[in-house]
């Protein structure tokens, strides 16, 4: 994954969290990555289909 897509996705879950969703679970960089661009699985609740991240597929590799 490259830096601009790892901040594409981060774009993603902070318009959610700007219109109302709720960051449940994960998010962010995982903790056990200090470099290259991954981002950890996240739940978002109270996503509304209004929402970009309801209607467009987000998607990033992760690895363990």
């Amino acid at each position: 994954m490259s830096a601009e897509r790892q901040q594409a996705i981060f774009d993603y879950d902070d318009e959610a969290v700007a219109e109302g969703a709720t960051v449940a679970a994960g998010g962010g960089v995982p903790e056990d990555r200090d470099t290259g661009y991954f981002v950890g699985p996240t739940v978002l609740t109270d996503v509304t289909d209004e929402m970009a991240v309801a209607r467009e597929e987000v998607f990033g590799p992760y690895c363990r």
